[in-house]
């Protein structure tokens, strides 16, 4: 499998004040991360990055049921119950009235979107980003991220 992710992304829980890692999928086009997700483990550090099935797919598109679906069947194929599947719910932009400034004064004052992902431990509520780290650094902590197919 091709790496599409090239970090971890730390998030915390409005809801507990817990925090959890995530993968920060990456690639030069949108295209090769889409249809890729990322389940956290409730009880440890713990990723496991998958692809959703087309039927899985055209659910997600369409609102969030692909992505519940995807979370079903990877923990019931690993005889699990605490695989939560991490996905952006929304970004609130902060971009200042670019009119009149120079490029530079606009770039002194951009702020990068405000991202806000599924919380797994309370999933009414929310997660924002707190910290970031490389793939290495998660796992010589004892953090595991392995990847597992889709047709499991």
């Amino acid at each position: 499998m091709r790496k599409i992710y090239d970090g971890i992304l730390w998030l915390h829980s409005a809801a507990t004040g817990k925090t959890f890692p995530t993968v920060r999928f990456s690639a030069d086009v949108d295209w090769l991360t889409d249809g890729w997700i990322a389940l956290t483990s409730r009880e440890n550090n713990e990723i496991v990055v998958t692809e959703l099935t087309a039927e899985e797919y055209l659910c997600a598109a369409a609102d969030l049921a692909g992505f519940i679906q995807a979370e079903a069947r990877i923990n019931q194929a690993l005889t699990r119950s605490d695989l939560r599947c991490v996905w952006l719910i929304r970004a609130e932009e902060s971009v200042p009235a670019a009119q009149g400034l120079s490029f530079q004064t606009y770039r002194q004052r951009y702020t990068p979107p405000r991202l806000f992902y599924r919380d797994i431990f309370s999933p009414d509520a929310e997660a924002r980003q707190t910290a970031s780290e490389t793939l290495a650094a998660f796992e010589r902590a004892g953090g595991r991220v392995w990847e597992m197919p889709a047709h499991t």
